[in-house]
């Protein structure tokens, strides 16, 4: 757990996911929906790896991305991916695309 907290980055990131659900049931935008819903996702992730750097506890605080937790944080996630690739079982070459292949010939 992180020993900050950055409010205003998560309430932003709500908000952009609510604009985005009103845009696409309300008035059928779309594409605007995605860009809202993308800007949200973006915002809520960046607040895991923010660090408060001016105004502290006030309306106006700002933030600034801490490479060290950005590092450890693609650490983990490379951990993860290494992990996987140990546990799923691979698939042999020789029959991964057998559904397309035909016995009878090419055309």
């Amino acid at each position: 757990m992180q020993p900050h907290l950055t409010p205003w980055m998560v309430e932003s990131a709500y908000r952009y996911c609510e604009a985005a659900k009103h845009l696409l049931t309300g008035h059928d935008m779309m594409a605007i929906a995605q860009i809202n819903a993308a800007i949200g996702m973006e915002t809520l992730l960046k607040s895991f790896v923010a660090v408060p750097d001016g105004h502290h506890g006030q309306v106006n605080e700002t933030y600034d991305l801490e490479p060290t937790l950005i590092r450890d944080a693609h650490r983990e996630l490379q951990r993860c991916d290494a992990q996987e690739k140990m546990t799923v079982p691979s698939t042999p070459s020789s029959s991964r695309f057998s559904a397309f292949s035909s016995s009878e010939g090419d055309h």
